[in-house]
């Protein structure tokens, strides 16, 4: 989880974003469709997958969190528009 509060500090982050590991087994019920990461709109949370936050690279992670919150920015579920919001975010022009 450290590694996520730190990545955390070098994105647009809002305070009250909240951010979540889940163990598989916790997973398997929340996410079961889902590789790495997902966020509830509605509740400011992401949540992501344990195993994922503890063998993925720095950098990998900070890609998924930026995808997260180009879900937040855009207000929306959709992949790509996520995707082209993150990669604003990562290059520092949003």
């Amino acid at each position: 989880m450290q590694r996520i509060v730190s990545i955390r500090k070098t994105l647009p982050v809002p305070a009250d974003w909240h951010f979540f590991t889940l163990s598989e087994a916790e997973w398997s019920k929340a996410a079961p469709g889902t590789h790495t990461a997902y966020s509830n709109l509605a509740y400011k949370t992401t949540f992501i997958r344990e195993t994922y936050a503890e063998s993925a690279s720095d950098a990998a992670l900070r890609q998924t969190i930026a995808h997260e919150m180009g879900h937040r920015i855009c207000n929306c579920t959709d992949e790509p528009e996520a995707n082209r919001v993150a990669a604003q975010i990562t290059q520092g022009s949003h």
